[in-house]
């Protein structure tokens, strides 16, 4: 088992959790667990936790263009930070 823990600021939460909710690629990837978090200082700032049993795929889909230009229309405001480990 895998895990990618991401981390980003977002220009609105709820414009972005809608796209996060929706987005077919994410989805489709068969992830399993998948966790949303935000700060309790500032709602903006995200966190999402996201496990999966297959590296190539999780790997893929962390570096793909359709997952940058979502989070580009999500309203990310910087490069996030991600960890990719194992679950242990």
């Amino acid at each position: 088992m895998f895990v990618a823990i991401v981390r980003h600021t977002v220009e609105d939460f709820a414009a972005w959790k809608n796209l996060f909710d929706n987005h077919e690629a994410r989805i489709s990837a068969g992830f399993g667990d998948t966790r949303v978090f935000t700060s309790i200082d500032d709602r903006n700032d995200v966190m999402v936790v996201i496990e999966f049993d297959d590296m190539e795929k999780g790997r893929a889909f962390m570096e793909s263009e359709d997952l940058r230009r979502t989070m580009e229309k999500g309203g990310v405001t910087a490069p996030p930070a991600v960890f990719i480990g194992n679950r242990e």
